[in-house]
C-alpha cells in the first residue's frame, strides 16, 4: 500500500509540475518539489525495508552465496598491517555478479587497532546503486580459512537520501527578494 501511495504521489507531483502556472511561480514549484522529495522518501522506505535480503554465512575461497539479485563469491582472504602501523587487518575480497556478469569487488575488513588491542572493529564495504545496494561485513574467521560474513541487499535505499536532499534544497528555490516595484504593486492593490 505504501509503495502504491508513494508512486501515486510522485505521479501527481509530476503532473502538477508539468503545468505552466506551477513552473512560473518559484514558491509553488518549490512546494511541489518538496512533495516530490517526500514521495521519493516514502518509496525508498516502502521497498528498502520489506524487500531487503540479509544473509549471515561462512564461505571458503571460491564458495558463493545468493544475496537478493547478487551472487557473492569469496575470492581471497588477506592479513596485513596499515601503512602507518595503526591497525592490523583481516580483509575478505568478495566478487559480486548479477545474472552471471561480474559487476564489482567489495573488500570488508576486520581491524584491531594498536590503541584498542582488546577489541576488533568491522569495516563494512558498500556497493552503491540506485537500484539494489549491497553491504558486506566481515565478522571473523571460522575453522581458520572460512570467512564469516554478514551480507545484505537493500532495494531503493538511496532514494531515501535523494528524496531527503530534494526536500532540503527545494525550498531555497522559492526564496527570492522582492523588487521595490513588485512591493509597490502588491501594496497598492490592497488599498
Amino acid at each position: 500500500m505504501a509503495a502504491g501511495l508513494s508512486i501515486a504521489a510522485l505521479l501527481s507531483m509530476v503532473l502538477v509540475m508539468a503545468e505552466r502556472s506551477t513552473r512560473s511561480s518559484r514558491p509553488t514549484l518549490a512546494a511541489a518539489l518538496v512533495h516530490f522529495g517526500l514521495g521519493l522518501v516514502a518509496l525508498g522506505i516502502a521497498f528498502s525495508g520489506p524487500y531487503s535480503t540479509q544473509v549471515e554465512t561462512s564461505l571458503g575461497k571460491g564458495e558463493s552465496v545468493q544475496v537478493g539479485p547478487y551472487t557473492a563469491t569469496l575470492n581471497e582472504l588477506y592479513e596485513g598491517r596499515s601503512s602507518n602501523g595503526a591497525y592490523e587487518f583481516l580483509e575478505a575480497e568478495i566478487r559480486l555478479s548479477r545474472h552471471g556478469k561480474d559487476i564489482a569487488v567489495v573488500s570488508p575488513q576486520r581491524r584491531v587497532y594498536a590503541k584498542f588491542s582488546q577489541s576488533a572493529f568491522a569495516e563494512a564495504e558498500t556497493r552503491p546503486s540506485l537500484g539494489t545496494e549491497f553491504y558486506a561485513t566481515l565478522l571473523g574467521l571460522e575453522q581458520g580459512s572460512k570467512a564469516v560474513l554478514h551480507l545484505s541487499a537493500h532495494p531503493l535505499v538511496n532514494w531515501l537520501w535523494i528524496g531527503g536532499a530534494i526536500m532540503v534544497l527545494a525550498p531555497f528555490l522559492g526564496l527570492r527578494r522582492r523588487r521595490p516595484a513588485e512591493h509597490d504593486r502588491a501594496t497598492s492593490g490592497d488599498a
